[in-house]
């Protein structure tokens, strides 16, 4: 008892988890997996780079009011203020405390701004250009475990993300299919008409005509047409119906292997003829016409020219976006959106540098949302020109001879 109970919590564990396996991998598994591996990204970025950013921001403050203070000082030491003695003195302070923001700007990664770059928001906007491959450079961990917990997050993140990408451009091809099938107007297409062999079905009753010679001395019989009504017989040689054969006993005993139609007349069996050709070219033209089936839209092509639009537009609306909340000029807004969309990612220009902290917040969640959005609709635009190439690839392949068309169409 207590062995079959524990093959039965056994098997229970195994099914639970094969549902999570499959929910996880399913379309809103992957989002939301995206979505938390980000989320716990930046939070683990911002415990471990806050701190430093915080660290280095202070002991530039206090280097700043050190050498305030030595400017002070020159202008006390000096009996008499003359502008040459002491613009001598304060440039070999002012050259020091160049030298030292040089140096705590490239090691540091101070910026000489009061906004952090290791908040929340730019933690997260740190998270997804690391799994998402851009790379602007703006923020880069300082701290040994920092860079070590981005090498890991990036070998666990980037097939992850690309995972998701892929998932989520084949949802947004197929929909974007069906929509452009329901408002197309390209949802029935008649397909080519295929001429069908008319065969006869096993089982069916089929009228057959024997003709006879005459026998000298026979009564002469009407018509001699038999219909065999077992099909297992009706390859078999019929017997030649004469008087003799008719009233032979062994024809008497074997009453189902042929039977005689009511009326032997020429006029009957032609208009019964006549009617099981009609039933037959009724039957091959509700074959043929069943062909013009409704198109499905996973058949349909949408149009390269229209995946170009929509890259395009997109682009446009992020220009004009970050053109209004950065103060950029068209030219530098439309190559932002460009160089981040393609994951380029040059970093010569990135949003939240000009402006105060409450709005950098609101321009980073925008900018999030923006890279995963248009990331999912260049991939869905990828996977739209890759069907459209590979079907017209496929008609040239069967235009000139390459390609039969009882190939599969997964073949390319």
């Amino acid at each position: 008892m207590p062995a079959a109970r524990q093959r039965s919590r056994i098997a229970r564990y195994r099914y639970y988890c094969r549902v999570l396996v499959t929910f996880l991998f399913s379309h809103i598994g992957l989002c939301l997996i995206v979505a938390v591996y980000s989320s716990g990204g930046a939070a683990l970025f911002q415990f471990l780079e806050y701190e430093h950013e915080s660290e280095v921001r202070r002991q530039v403050q206090i280097a700043r009011e050190n050498y305030t203070e030595q400017l002070w000082n020159i202008t006390l030491d000096l009996e008499v203020l003359r502008k040459e003695n002491w613009t001598d003195k304060a440039s070999v302070v002012l050259d020091s405390y160049e030298e030292y923001l040089y140096n705590v700007t490239t090691e540091q990664g101070f910026n000489g701004k009061e906004v952090s770059k290791w908040d929340f928001m730019g933690a997260l906007i740190y998270s997804i250009i690391v799994i998402t491959t851009i790379g602007y450079g703006d923020r880069v961990p300082l701290t040994f475990y920092g860079k070590l917990v981005t090498v890991l997050y990036a070998i666990a993140g980037i097939p992850l993300m690309l995972l998701f990408l892929s998932n989520i451009g084949d949802v947004m091809a197929n929909s974007f299919k069906f929509i452009y099938w329901k408002c197309s107007g390209k949802r029935k297409e008649k397909k080519p008409r295929r001429r069908r062999r008319r065969t006869t079905r096993r089982g069916v009753q089929r009228t057959k005509t024997i003709r006879r010679r005459p026998v000298a001395g026979a009564e002469e019989i009407p018509m001699d047409v038999f219909r065999y009504t077992d099909h297992y017989e009706a390859n078999k040689v019929p017997i030649i119906a004469n008087t003799y054969a008719l009233q032979d006993e062994t024809v008497e005993a074997a009453p189902n292997r042929f039977t005689f139609p009511e009326e032997l007349t020429c006029q009957s069996v032609s208009r019964q003829r006549g009617a099981e050709n009609d039933r037959e070219s009724e039957s091959e033209y509700s074959l043929e016409e069943s062909e013009e089936e409704e198109t499905s839209y996973k058949e349909v092509n949408v149009p390269i020219s229209m995946c170009f639009t929509l890259v395009i537009g997109y682009i446009g609306i992020g220009a004009k976006l970050f053109r209004d909340l950065e103060d950029w000029s068209w030219n530098e807004s439309i190559y932002f959106c460009f160089v981040t969309l393609t994951t380029i990612g040059f970093g010569d220009y990135v949003p939240g540098e000009k402006i105060t902290s409450q709005q950098q917040t609101l321009t980073l969640a925008i900018l999030a949302l923006y890279l995963v959005i248009g990331m999912a609709l260049l991939a869905m635009s990828l996977n739209l020109v890759r069907d459209a190439v590979a079907n017209k690839v496929r008609d040239i392949g069967k235009n000139i001879g390459i390609i039969s068309d009882n190939d599969d169409s997964d073949s390319l």
